[in-house]
């Protein structure tokens, strides 16, 4: 077992240092409270958003394309802000910077693409974020494409890479929505990562991997659906993270979803988290050591793995049932519940149940 899962390289690591000096980027466009509640942009938008802490503003794109000054983040939040982004519109970063930072409150929803380009990430959170619709797009050069949570959560002399008090959030918190697409196969790290501190919750989507896995999750996060897919025979899936420490704890619930892997390694985890996995469907059997208590699966008309369907004993007749009411010891019920039991053995004996890997 490795004892890092899926660290940044040589490369992305000076990236993320290279940005230790950029505490408060100031972009073309500064969104305070002066604007109101509501704001249109349309065309062209040199020199990207930045939201100040005092801004409460929901942002309509009106097929507005949204590109960023050189050294600096595309949209920027501050913590204390509150972004609604919506409408039809388009955000292009610049190497080396996120499509989108949030220290505050954001809300994307809508039929809005982040084309990211180079290191770094496209989005990144550290504060508390919805995505409910966006397609996000990256190059083979981008890092870890959407990212919840901290690099390195003790270091507090940068606020890009660790925990600053009062810039961010302790623990970022992020929900994917079923309208996300992030398609990405080729990023060199994880298409949706959950880093140091974070907390996430996937309702939906579709995540796309090559290079590297679909998820990887360092702290706490729960899978409720969306589609994730890894072609590469070579990578799992799905990457858990734990170190001591309180801020990488490794605690994933999977409850649904559809995760697509070309091999039977759907997970690599570090010693020390908890993975459960109550549902889903899956490519290969998931592994024994994960599978809730009194949860079995078994493969499917899709040729997937998913949670055995429990076998409806017959119903009896209402007549039966009135005279098992009246009279639950006769000879003639007993027949009748030992006939229902044979056959329910019989059915559950030729019932495929999926072998747990040990």
């Amino acid at each position: 077992m490795r004892k890092g899962v899926l660290v940044f390289g040589i490369a992305a690591l000076a990236s993320v240092l290279a940005n230790a000096a950029i505490l408060a980027p100031v972009n073309a466009m500064d969104i305070t409270s002066a604007d109101g509640a509501t704001k249109t942009l349309s065309g062209t938008i040199e020199g990207g958003i930045y939201v100040k802490s005092d801004a409460n503003i929901t942002i309509t794109l009106d097929n507005a394309t949204i590109n960023a000054e050189a050294g600096k983040d595309t949209i920027y939040v501050e913590k204390g802000a509150k972004l609604t982004l919506t409408g039809k519109g388009t955000i292009n970063n610049v190497a080396g910077y996120a499509g989108v930072f949030n220290n505050g409150e954001t809300t994307i929803d809508g039929d809005i693409t982040i084309n990211h380009t180079g290191s770094y990430y496209a989005v990144l959170n550290h504060g508390e974020m919805i995505i409910n619709k966006a397609t996000i797009k990256a190059d083979e050069n981008t890092n870890s494409v959407v990212v919840n949570g901290y690099y390195d959560y003790g270091k507090t002399s940068n606020h890009r890479v660790g925990y600053v008090k009062d810039v961010a959030y302790a623990n970022p918190k992020m929900t994917l929505g079923s309208d996300v697409v992030v398609d990405a196969p080729d990023a060199k790290n994880v298409t949706i990562k959950n880093d140091d501190g974070g907390i996430m919750t996937i309702n939906g989507g579709t995540y796309i991997a090559s290079a590297a896995g679909a998820f990887q999750n360092a702290h706490k996060a729960t899978v409720n659906g969306g589609t994730f897919t890894q072609t590469n025979v070579k990578k799992p899936l799905l990457y858990n993270v734990y170190y001591a420490g309180g801020n990488d704890e490794g605690i994933l619930e999977i409850n649904d979803g559809l995760f697509n892997y070309a091999e039977d390694t759907f997970v690599e985890a570090m010693d020390g988290g908890k993975i459960t996995i109550k549902g889903g469907a899956f490519s290969f059997a998931p592994e024994e050591e994960y599978i809730a208590d009194g949860v079995e699966f078994e493969k499917n008309d899709n040729n997937l793995w998913a949670v055995k369907t429990p076998i409806e004993l017959p119903a009896d007749s209402e007549e039966e049932e009135e005279k098992e009411e009246k009279n639950p010891a006769t000879a003639d019920n007993l027949f009748t519940f030992v006939a229902i039991f044979a056959g329910a053995l019989v059915t559950l004996g030729a019932t495929l149940v999926a072998s747990k890997r040990a």
